[in-house]
């Protein structure tokens, strides 16, 4: 017997933002400083559903993001990159808006 299960659309389904921590201190509790601006560091997981994508978008600061599972296209106008599981890059803060 072969139970079909039912496969959710790209409708139903979302990008998904998981905060795993934000802070402007360290361990011992000490404030760290950029040169300019509050500072703060965020750890994030991000799930994107095969398929989907992110609306164009770009960031206060610079990211570090490591890709865990599948594949990341990063498209920024004309420029397109390719991510696989394992691989890792650093987003700059002052590249412009782009979308993966």
């Amino acid at each position: 017997m072969t139970l079909a299960l039912p496969q959710p659309s790209l409708a139903e389904e979302k990008i998904e933002v998981i905060p795993i921590i934000q802070s402007s201190k360290g361990l011992s509790s000490k404030n760290f400083n950029y040169l300019e601006g509050k500072p703060e560091l965020r750890l994030l997981k991000v799930k994107i559903p095969v398929g989907l994508k992110t609306p164009i978008h770009s960031h206060p600061s610079p990211m570090l993001i490591h890709v865990t599972r599948g594949r990341l296209k990063h498209v920024r106008g004309e420029e397109i990159y390719f991510f696989r599981a394992g691989e890792a890059f650093i987003e700059s803060n002052n590249g412009g808006a782009h979308y993966v």
